[in-house]
This record gives structure tokens, C-alpha cells and sequence, in this order.
């Protein structure tokens, strides 16, 4: 969760990714995960994970390797991680154990929980059988995880797992909508016959994380960002119903890309009193001449 600023908030810029929407509680999400894989590898095919080099990807394999650990039926099945990126950075997680969460810190009292025994880390993945490949990027634009998906999106056996935020206008996007086909890189159109699956780990806040959130700090200006118009919309309705329950002044503004956002301010004014003025004890209503307080 986000720290609270000690100082008194005028301004607030807050993303809206999410818009109203709620995450699903962190363990069943997990256990979706482990299941979805499971059943894609169970039927002889290869699970397709797009995902961010960064964060994202040592989040995943994480929750993949302590499966992996407790199901050794399923020893016998490759999990690549195929990010030269995230493979680079691998070695900033293995080291500094102690920027990361509780967890990580009390598993590394028994082992270094990114030493992995189950993950492969190959830029040129072994895809003849079934396996589990991550690979970047999670848009699925471009890169290993495009060229991969090309690969595997007219087999039934084959899945895909969303486990990012999908953005609008990307091809992760648009085959959560279930297409008949989709377009190759190299312009082919093909049936989408694999399976697709949204499983969100996302780190971007909820609408009950960003309304706390906001109810902690009491900003009477808000300023939306990172989000889709029809999310932004409804956040905006969101923050200004629980803002006129708790009886408070809020403006919220949702500019378009590169619009300004002009909040009118009113400036204070600095008066520096000298001489027997300065003196006097400051009295809330009283006169501002020389003459001391009111009788």
C-alpha cells in the first residue's frame, strides 16, 4: 500500500487503470494460475505466459517454481523463462533480497528463493512438448512472446495467459474478446483455436485501494491519469459520491493526453509587521491597525 505524506494534500494525481473495478483476493488468483497451467500442460500443450521483464515475470515464476516444488508429476515439464531482460535482471533479485517483501526475506533464511530448480532460462525455448514459456513483451506486439504466439495460436492444446493489465489497441487486448482469427506478424490470417485466459497480477491499485486512498488524504482537487476514458469516467463518479457522503469539497479532473489542467488558486497573502504591531498577540477577528485588541 502507499505511504500517507505527513503535509496537508491540495492536489492529487492519481491513475485510473482500473477504473471501479476489484482485484480478485491475491490467493484465489494464485491458485487460478497454478490450475490454468496445469490443465494446458495436462493435455499435451505448451502455456504461452506474455509478460513485463521486470517485477512481473519473477512475481510469476515465484508462484510456478513452489508448484512446481509441491507437484513433481509435473518435473518432467520445462518452464522457460525467455526474457534476455529479465534473465539480465535476475541477478539484481538473487542479490538484494533485502529491498523485497517479508515473504521473499523469510524464505532466504532457508535459500535464495530466485535460485531456481525448476526454471530454464533460454532465449530459444525447446516448444516440441509440452512446457511453459514466458517471454516478453506482455502486449504481445512484438518479440519473442508475438513470434511464439503465432506458433501456437491455431493449436487447441496450446494456451495463453493474460497476466498483465491488457491495453486498449494491443493484440493481447483484443483476443479476450474470443476472435475466429487473428493476423500473423508476417500477415497471414489463422484461426485462434488456443485458449485464452485473463489471470490479472497487475500492480495497479483497485478502486478500494485508490478510494482509501483518496478518503485518507482528503484532496479537494483530484487529477485522473493512466486510464481508459470509460474507467476514468466511472472512477470520477466514484471519488465524487463517497467525497459528497463524507461531506467534502472535491473537484476531479480527467484531462485527454496532453490537455492542461488549470485549477484556480487563490494566493496568501505575507504581511511582516514590525515594531510595537509585532508585539501585540495575534487575536482571530481582531483589528490590523496599531491600536491593540478591540475593547
Amino acid at each position: 500500500a502507499a505511504d500517507l505524506p505527513p503535509e496537508t494534500i491540495d492536489i492529487l494525481v492519481v491513475e485510473a487503470t482500473y477504473g471501479t473495478s476489484s482485484h480478485e483476493k491475491r490467493n484465489s488468483r494464485e491458485q487460478r494460475l497454478v490450475d490454468k497451467v496445469r490443465s494446458i500442460v495436462a493435455r499435451g500443450g505448451r502455456c504461452l505466459m506474455p509478460v513485463v521483464a521486470l517485477g512481473r515475470a519473477q512475481e510469476l515464476l515465484l508462484i510456478l517454481e513452489e508448484y512446481w516444488e509441491r507437484n513433481p508429476d509435473l518435473a518432467h515439464v520445462p518452464i522457460y523463462q525467455a526474457s534476455a531482460l529479465a534473465t539480465r535482471a535476475m541477478s539484481i533479485f538473487q542479490t538484494y533480497i533485502e529491498m523485497m517483501n517479508e515473504d521473499i526475506k523469510a524464505a532466504f533464511q532457508a535459500a535464495n528463493p530466485f535460485k531456481f530448480k525448476h526454471v530454464v532460462q533460454a532465449t530459444k525455448p525447446d516448444v516440441s512438448g509440452p512446457c511453459v514459456v514466458m517471454a516478453t513483451p506482455s502486449m504481445l506486439q512484438g518479440g519473442m512472446s508475438r513470434d511464439l504466439f503465432d506458433m501456437f495460436a491455431s493449436n487447441p492444446k496450446d494456451g495463453l495467459i493474460i497476466a498483465d493489465f491488457a491495453v486498449q489497441g494491443t493484440l493481447a487486448r483484443s483476443v479476450l474478446d474470443s476472435p475466429a482469427d487473428v493476423l500473423t506478424r508476417d500477415g497471414r490470417k489463422v484461426p485462434l483455436r488456443m485458449s485464452v485466459d485473463a489471470i490479472s497480477f497487475s500492480a495497479h491499485a483497485d478502486y478500494p485501494q485508490t478510494s482509501e486512498f483518496v478518503g485518507a488524504l482528503k484532496p479537494p482537487h483530484v487529477v485522473l491519469v493512466h486510464g481508459e476514458a470509460t474507467n476514468m469516467a466511472a472512477l470520477r463518479a466514484g471519488l465524487l459520491k463517497s467525497a459528497a457522503s463524507a461531506q467534502e469539497a472535491r473537484e476531479v479532473y480527467m484531462p485527454r493526453v496532453t490537455q492542461a489542467v488549470r485549477i484556480p488558486h487563490k494566493p496568501e497573502h505575507l504581511l511582516k509587521v514590525v515594531g510595537r504591531l509585532a508585539e501585540l498577540p495575534l487575536v482571530a477577528g481582531g483589528p490590523r491597525g496599531g491600536g491593540g485588541p478591540p475593547p
